[in-house]
């Protein structure tokens, strides 16, 4: 990509020349050949290479703003949700330490955002795998689970079935409980009379990937209402429409993503329509409900599109660069703008994790930060109800937590949205 720059100039004596524009210029990838490009310029203009310096007018490497306010959690912070009325945050984690068992363990805090405390906290069995809200906020859906992707028995793993938990808000009395599977995601409707869940992978005696299962649950008894079928996508995504009536899922057929729209009352498919090629990963329904955010394998595209016709919109985030490899991503309730948190570089040290804020209206970035920390992976966020504060998890870099041997902790960042 090119961008047009511009040169400041200073010789030797320290004589200062004015600011004037360069022409357009290659920014390179390599930094070999960032410095090649640079020495040819400088050469050129007759002045020391160090007194050369490139302001870029393109994207430029912006760290994020001080954050409002910091919170430590034991673990990494695997998911995050602001409670409807703004007042509390609820961070749920993926390990409360090293050490053996506690390694599979998850943990909910509930922060306070008045007096930035810890409201209630609950230790759980199995890591959290996702948080959601009532439109209420009196009832809580977790979903918990763990998965061994290590050796066998490693940190002392047992095979245990996932769990999806009610749990009453902000308390967080156990409502009702049942096991499902290896369960990574529950949906609670906006008004709170069905959980949606999808549990993940399975394997054949082939070994190969076999669909994952998609559930409705009755509320609060946890009765199955339905399982859907026809689902293909090994990891199926699911979201509620805003009215509670629809659930979106993103399946595949063949090499093709595909939206199926169920009716939540019966567990029938009103309608499907194709989306770009690749499996669909994530989906979110706009606060109206008329448009599906769509994002598939490739990780870089972020589509919208009108549910009622099944075709892509005009005013769709498809093709933003900024937004490559998407780790995490959600629409503002306000409808306005597009967060996704990017990890990129194949792990630590070597991560360059960013937030890319993207207005839909304008269709351009409103903030692309650049994380501050190294080592560091961004690993959940949310908005909040407002669309004026967004709160980001992290791994926290496993770093020792002085509180206890083995204890790790995450972190989790409140910023105000820009303007």
């Amino acid at each position: 990509m090119d961008f047009q720059n511009v040169v400041r100039i200073q010789s030797a004596s320290s004589e200062q020349y004015s600011a004037r524009p360069s022409c357009r210029i290659g920014l390179l990838q390599s930094s070999a050949a960032y410095r090649w490009s640079l020495l040819s310029l400088t050469f050129a203009m007759g002045v020391p290479i160090a007194s050369v310096q490139l302001l870029l007018s393109g994207p430029s490497e912006v760290v994020p703003p001080k954050a409002i306010a910091m919170f430590q959690h034991f673990g990494t912070v695997s998911a995050l949700a602001f409670s409807p009325d703004g007042k509390y945050l609820v961070a749920g984690s993926e390990g409360i330490s090293n050490m053996p068992v506690e390694y599979w363990q998850g943990e909910l805090l509930i922060w306070d955002l008045a007096n930035k405390k810890v409201h209630s906290s609950l230790r759980l069995p199995q890591r959290i795998r996702s948080v959601s809200f009532s439109s209420k906020g009196d009832v809580l859906a977790v979903a918990c689970g763990s998965e061994n992707t290590h050796a066998p028995g490693y940190a002392g793993y047992t095979e245990k079935a996932g769990e999806v938990q009610l749990l009453a808000f902000p308390s967080l009395k156990e409502l009702a409980k049942t096991q499902e599977g290896t369960v990574v995601s529950a949906a609670l409707s906006r008004d709170g009379k069905m959980v949606a869940t999808w549990s993940s992978i399975s394997v054949n005696v082939a070994g190969a990937e076999l669909p994952g299962k998609v559930k409705f649950w009755r509320v609060p008894s946890l009765d199955i209402a339905a399982t859907l079928t026809g689902i293909e996508n090994e990891m199926p995504a699911i979201a509620f429409s805003p009215d509670g009536k629809v659930l979106a899922v993103g399946d595949k057929d063949r090499t093709r993503g595909v939206i199926k729209l169920f009716d939540v009352s019966n567990g029938t498919l009103r309608s499907d329509f194709f989306v770009q090629n690749g499996r669909v990963r994530s989906i979110e329904f706009t606060s109206d409900g008329k448009q599906l955010a769509v994002m598939s394998d490739r990780r870089e595209v972020v589509t919208l599109w009108n549910v009622e016709t099944g075709e892509e919109t005009r005013n769709s985030a498809a093709k933003v660069k900024a937004l490559s490899w998407n780790e995490h991503w959600m629409l503002s309730p306000d409808g306005e703008l597009l967060v996704s948190t990017t990890n990129k570089g194949g792990g630590a040290p070597l991560t360059v994790s960013r937030i890319v804020i993207w207005d839909l209206k304008a269709n351009k970035a409103r903030a692309d930060w650049k994380w501050h920390q190294d080592r560091i992976l961004l690993t959940s966020l949310a908005v909040g109800p407002d669309s004026e504060i967004l709160a980001v998890g992290t791994n926290g870099g496993h770093r020792e937590n002085p509180r206890g041997p083995g204890k790790v902790w995450g972190e989790v960042y409140l910023f105000h949205v820009p303007k």
